[in-house]
């Protein structure tokens, strides 16, 4: 390493840095000392790192390696450890010694040898080459005069041996050298497990895969060593599986031909990823793009509908069918745009939230009426592609930008989640006026122009129709297909406002969960609790007919949260429960169980979340949990239930981790039939499962003997208790208003005497050396070494959330890997994937603006293509200029409180339909699709030619779906009934 010094290059000390005296950055010039072999070796058995031999440093650097020569272990110790020869590494600093160096024995050289070692010696100037002694007992300078004569040596035999190419033979020696000073015991417990996973394999197949991965390493007399009856045959075949697999794996040669990229020619290809036939829609949510300058920026993300080759195979056949050849853009270059122009992958979505496949829906249904409108004549083009441009713009808004715009208090009524939850119809659940707040006191005199996109664009095609209508009155057919679509676009709006709403209720539900958890204090629990899918009785080795007509076992999770010692740990007790019911009989005998543990765990203070499933959501539920708070004193604080199709959670997320558990304990060979089967498998593992406590039970006594219900009780979000005045206080929306008082002395026939009989359970406490009873939300590991423990609970301490979070500190931290947040348009990354499930667990997500700030030119125009910048795509602000003007428009107070659901009344014709269809599909023994039903009730006409169905009377998939259900029941079960009949006669 060099300096300059009086515009001169002088060598400075050139030891790594972190190791000894640090110079910061101010090497010094007197570098009188040379880093020997012993020293090379020492300093690799000490700190783990390779230096190379010959390295110049200073005084001090060579007084920190002299100390760890008095540090050095003994020579017991080094006859106890494994040999380890001195090797070469060409440029790898950071080596890790498989373990402590030993010394070989000494090797004596012939007579012969060394007379022949001398002679080149002298013929090639190097003197002294003999050696009267020991090595390591020279002095510094002497063994530095060895090193380059030995040097000197190996470079007139590689001179001669090769003398095209002296260097790469003594490159190759080293390596060479590498591998086969590896530990022959690390080489023999490679072929050890290599033997073992040899015997465990099924099949011929299998058993050559895993010799293919020694093969051409190994010489079939040394496997068989391992493997005695390894067959010449067999090796062979598993050495070609292994050649064949390296063909498959080599980089085909190709001429490479460099070109100046044209702009042109990315704009082209630019347009072409961001049109509609690869790209689903506008942006949502934001994805992080990297500049060559290592800088990132966030994009809007796009779905795209296909995979890279596909795009790529389109746009060569596009440019054939343009009559464009003179694009010159390769593979690679394209490829390389389509990764720097990030987008996510198109998937498939099963079971997702209803409120918003129901909105998405409708935006399709709406462009489907466009479409139709547009085939049949009836409007321009340009106007269609301007409303759908419209749609687009309102629909990826609701996904975006708008949960980041909902505040508290805001003077856009739109966004105020006061105003907007604020019940007029009952003043127990009516905040005050927004303008009379003492704090953020505000009138809600601003208008969100992009929350009156939509308004705005349902008025302009119905206004468009309108139109049509007018000037088409003697049209029987454009009339009745018109008016049909005006009904549609009723219910489609309606469907799109439930969406909003329920985005809305879920941002005010997320935030109060978040607060419950950051107000936690020492000693007081949150708990999550949630049925878990119910267990279906699974063998190893399972039959067909063992598979079907299954009764599955039910068990439910309640995962705590708690702070201890100042920091939030989590906890989860399972309930293993059979075949009881899930009600509330069965949920207010776990938390009496429940309840108990925390009390024996020093916890004083509980706070409950549920869902809304009826088993939670019920009087007898909350005025037990008043009882019981008494009895077993403790302090029952709250009781909040989530957003309906909002998720639970941290309650989902550790039934993940305990059905993995399950699954690997029946991949091993076991069964999982019974409810101990269960609890065994959850025991299961050479370490078990950490924070986690395991109850089989069942229920014993009668169920509530009276039926007592509070009035509006499914419409109540939030429950406190007070105990002192032996009364319950319930919010629509917790804090919204003053709430209502239910007085437990009205509801006192509804105390429980059923309770839970323990069968079998763990027995792990918080006090309890060897087991991680309280996991910090850091640790990202199911299991956990028991040596580890101490120092894990240490480190949970210690966690700073400021050390987690990564935001701002993007641009500064050096990382190659960023573990970002899962949930649609979050925009929060961390560097470790513990963090990010802490981030995951609480729930506090941040979701950004659409923005783009780039400088690399494919990136800006990417950005600019999906922002809809362009001047290709229709300005928005125009279109959507004279919506602030349209007090009509304005949303009233209470506009986001949920609406109680209508039941389904099926008409005598929609049951002759149905009923038609389901025997249709009976006949011919089709599996029923209520989606097929679902169009064909839209097409059908009656015997008029006229539409069966009006908009308004037709089904969705799942009313449906509900009715075919339903009747499929009632029809198995007449089945079940005759053969019963049959067998008593």
């Amino acid at each position: 390493m060099f300096r300059q010094k009086n515009g001169e290059k002088k060598i400075v000390c050139s030891f790594p840095e972190g190791n000894g005296v640090d110079h910061k950055d101010q090497r010094p010039f007197a570098a009188n000392y040379i880093v020997t072999f012993d020293d090379a070796e020492l300093f690799m058995r000490k700190q783990n790192k390779l230096i190379q031999v010959g390295l110049h440093c200073c005084s001090d650097h060579k007084d920190f390696l002299n100390s760890l020569k008095e540090k050095s272990v003994s020579p017991t110790d080094k006859d106890d450890s494994d040999d380890t020869d001195s090797q070469c590494h060409s440029g790898d600093n950071d080596y890790i010694t498989p373990g402590p160096y030993k010394s070989k024995p000494e090797q004596k050289v012939s007579s012969e040898v060394g007379k022949a070692i001398s002679q080149l010696a002298k013929a090639a100037g190097i003197p002294r080459t003999g050696l009267h002694g020991a090595f390591s007992s020279l002095a510094d300078e002497t063994k530095r005069k060895k090193v380059e004569g030995f040097g000197a040596i190996m470079g007139s035999v590689a001179s001669y041996m090769a003398p095209d190419a002296p260097e790469a033979l003594i490159q190759a020696f080293c390596e060479k050298r590498y591998h086969a000073t590896n530990s022959s015991l690390t080489l023999e417990e490679l072929l050890k497990d290599t033997a073992e996973w040899f015997y465990v394999a099924n099949d011929y197949r299998e058993k050559t895969e895993v010799l293919a991965q020694i093969a051409m390493r190994f010489r079939y007399e040394q496997i068989r060593e391992f493997i005695p009856d390894l067959t010449l045959f067999r090796f062979t075949a598993a050495r070609k599986l292994a050649l064949r697999r390296y063909d498959q794996w080599k980089q085909p040669v190709m001429k490479t031909i460099k070109v100046r990229y044209d702009k042109e020619y990315i704009n082209l290809f630019v347009d072409f990823i961001t049109s509609p036939f690869v790209m689903v829609d506008l942006p949502f949510g934001t994805k992080k793009a990297k500049l060559s300058s290592g800088e990132k920026f966030e994009i809007p993300n796009t779905l795209r509908k296909h995979h890279k080759r596909e795009i790529i195979n389109m746009f060569h056949k596009y440019l054939i069918e343009m009559d464009r050849s003179d694009v010159k853009l390769s593979y690679s270059t394209m490829n390389k745009i389509l990764d720097i122009c990030v987008a996510s992958q198109k998937i498939s979505m099963q079971y997702v939230d209803y409120f918003v496949a129901n909105g998405d829906e409708a935006f399709d249904s709406l462009f489907e009426i466009m479409d139709s409108l547009d085939k049949s004549g009836l409007v321009e083009e340009t106007w269609k592609k301007d409303l759908r441009q419209l749609f687009l713009e309102a629909k990826n808004y609701l996904k975006t930008d708008y949960r980041m715009n909902v505040k508290i208090n805001s003077s856009c009524p739109d966004h105020c989640i006061v105003y907007s939850l604020s019940d007029p119809t009952n003043s127990n659940f009516c905040a005050i006026d927004c303008n009379e707040l003492t704090e953020n006191g505000h009138q809600h005199q601003s208008k969100c122009d992009r929350c009156s996109i939509l308004p705005n664009a349902i008025s302009k095609i119905v206004e468009k129709i309108d139109l049509i209508l007018s000037e088409n009155e003697n049209d029987a057919t454009i009339q009745e297909q018109l008016s049909d679509f005006k009904e549609m676009i009723a219910k489609n709006e309606k469907a799109i406002e439930e969406q909003k709403q329920h985005y809305l209720r879920s941002v005010y539900s997320d935030t109060v969960r978040s607060d419950i958890i950051d107000n936690l204090k020492e000693g007081e629990a949150f708990v999550t609790m949630d049925y878990i899918m119910k267990f279906i009785p699974t063998k190893n080795l399972q039959t067909q007919r063992d598979w079907y007509a299954q009764k599955g076992n039910s068990w439910h999770c309640s995962h705590i949260f708690a702070r201890i010692g100042g920091k939030i740990v989590q906890h989860s007790i399972i309930h293993i429960l059979g075949f009881e019911k899930q009600d509330a009989r069965v949920v207010t005998t776990i938390v009496r169980d429940l309840l108990t543990r925390l009390k024996s765990w020093n916890i004083h203070t509980v706070s409950f979340r549920a869902d809304n499933a009826s088993c939670y959501h019920n009087t007898e539920l909350l005025v037990n949990l008043f009882f019981m708070a008494g009895t077993i004193k403790i302090n029952v604080k709250r009781f909040s239930f989530s957003e309906a199709q909002n998720g639970k959670s941290s309650a989902d997320t550790e039934a993940a981790r305990l059905k993995r558990i399950i699954r690997n304990w029946i991949d091993s060979g076991h069964n999982v039939e019974t409810i101990f089967d269960m609890f065994n498998a959850l025991q299961s593992g050479t370490i078990p499962l950490c924070a986690l406590t395991v109850v089989v039970a069942k229920v014993v006594g009668k169920n509530f003997e009276a039926k007592n219900t509070l009035t509006g009780i499914s419409k109540i979000s939030d429950v406190t208790f007070d105990y002192e005045k032996k009364e319950l206080r319930y919010w629509q929306y917790f804090n919204i208003g003053e709430g209502q008082i239910m007085k437990v002395s009205d509801y006192l026939n509804l105390a429980l005497n059923a309770k839970l009989e323990i069968l079998q359970t763990t027995n792990h406490d918080p006090n309890e050396t060897g087991y991680l009873f309280w996991r910090p939300l850091h640790l990202t590991a199911n299991e956990v070494e028991k040596s580890e423990i101490e120092q894990i609970s240490i480190d949970a301490r210690n966690l700073n959330e400021n050390e987690m979070d990564l935001g701002e500190q993007l641009l500064i931290a050096d990382q190659d890997t960023f573990f970002s947040c899962p949930v649609d348009g979050c925009q929060k990354s961390f560097i470790k994937f513990g963090n990010l499930q802490r981030h995951f667990l609480i729930g506090k997500h941040q979701f950004p603006s659409d923005k783009c700030t780039l400088n690399d030119y494919a990136i800006k125009e990417y950005a600019r293509k999906i922002e809809g910048i362009t001047p290709k795509l229709p300005e928005l602000l125009k279109l959507t200029e004279n919506i602030s003007g349209n007090d009509d428009m304005c949303v009233k107070k209470g506009w986001a409180i949920k609406k109680p659901a209508s039941r389904t009344t099926y008409t005598a014709d929609m049951k002759k339909f149905l009923d038609g269809e389901f025997k249709a599909y009976q006949d011919q023994g089709k599996r029923i699709d209520p989606k097929d039903v679902q169009k064909k009730m839209a097409e059908i006409k009656n015997s008029e030619r006229k539409t069966r169905f009006k908009p308004t009377e037709r089904l969705s998939s799942m009313q449906i779906g509900r009715y075919f259900v339903s009747k499929l029941n009632k029809l198995r079960g007449a089945e079940n009934a005759a053969e019963n009949e049959g067998d008593t006669h």
